[in-house]
């Protein structure tokens, strides 16, 4: 187990913990557990070396509907890239043998000076580029969102648990993607110090507990911020938890599976 002094704020970790379980139903916990799992074998099983060219438009779009950036934008994107273009920079950064990090800077930079410009700034595209790796293969990639960590505002859920010593600083975008990958791994290595290793199926835990220590966060933040009245409309705690990781009822429906509500 790597040590957790100095690199993550325990006491704050453990208190997340506390709160995300008076927030959320156990049992919707453990829905979204399993729907984290469909949605990974979606990806593993669309965006393998063999299949990925073989995609159609409604298979891309059932994809990007499932990731939290690209829901809203997926028509515009797939409209503007093509099939073709958008298979060959997805195989190239989840199938190249090029260094991860040259991986990540050649798919967000192929896709910040093409066409894909017009519909999706940086930041959505940096994201779809950690979804796309993290679910393809969840054992050897990790999840890079805004939510997560955004460079630009300094902010994100993973900033809240370490501490104040671990920087996340990084000269370019695929180092920034290992230095959020070494702080998701000295989580996931003291899962159980901190108590959420039983939040979802490793290593779908660390995703659930960042999701839920945002939506926290998100939860406190408005509260102080937006009336009642506001705030009566806004989802549930597990509403927001499901749409920072893409588990999109209707998207994994289609899968034979998916439950819990949106």
């Amino acid at each position: 187990m790597m040590p957790a002094a100095g690199v993550i704020d325990l006491e704050v970790a453990r208190e997340f913990v506390q709160a995300i379980h008076e927030k959320a139903d156990a049992a919707e916990l453990v829905a979204i557990g399993q729907d984290l799992t469909k949605k990974a074998e979606l990806f593993r099983r669309s965006l393998g070396p063999e299949a990925i060219f073989g995609l159609e438009t409604a298979a891309w779009r059932r994809i990007l509907r499932t990731v939290f950036a690209g829901r809203q934008r997926c028509d515009n994107l797939l409209a503007a890239v093509g099939l073709e273009d958008l298979s060959r920079a997805v195989y190239r950064l989840l199938h190249s043998r090029a260094p991860l990090t040259e991986r990540f800077e050649t798919f967000c930079g192929e896709l910040l000076s093409g066409p894909a410009a017009t519909v999706m700034d940086r930041g959505r595209i940096v994201d779809l580029a950690g979804e796309l790796l993290h679910f393809a293969d969840p054992g050897q990639y990790w999840l890079w969102t805004r939510w997560l960590w955004n460079p630009e505002t300094r902010s994100g859920a993973l900033p809240l648990v370490m501490a104040e010593d671990f920087s996340l600083d990084a000269g370019s975008l695929g180092e920034i993607y290992t230095r959020v990958g070494l702080g998701t791994a000295l989580l996931s290595a003291n899962a159980q110090v901190i108590g959420f290793e039983g939040l979802a199926p490793a290593p779908f835990h660390v995703d659930m507990f960042l999701a839920g220590v945002y939506g926290v966060y998100f939860f406190a933040t408005i509260r102080m911020r937006m009336s009642r009245e506001f705030t009566q409309i806004l989802p549930s705690f597990t509403g927001v938890v499901r749409r920072l990781l893409g588990c999109y009822q209707d998207e994994l429906l289609a899968d034979g599976g998916g439950t819990g509500a949106d």
